[in-house]
């Protein structure tokens, strides 16, 4: 789904700032939904496989 704030190159930007605010550490570790891998690759990043577990019932930081 395109939206009218797409192809303005603000989301790429948003990344090589945070790139390089980033660039001393030695691994910067993303995970994304397979949809949006290309704009990923588009700026250096590449493929890795990956796992995650979500909490969703401690989504709002409030835990028990």
């Amino acid at each position: 789904m395109i939206t009218d704030r797409q192809d303005r190159g603000i989301g790429s930007e948003l990344v090589r700032r945070l790139r390089k605010d980033l660039r001393e550490f030695y691994m910067i570790d993303l995970l994304c939904d397979d949809d949006v891998i290309p704009f990923y690759e588009g700026l250096s990043f590449q493929r890795g496989g990956g796992m995650a577990i979500r909490n969703y019932h401690n989504q709002s930081g409030l835990t028990g």
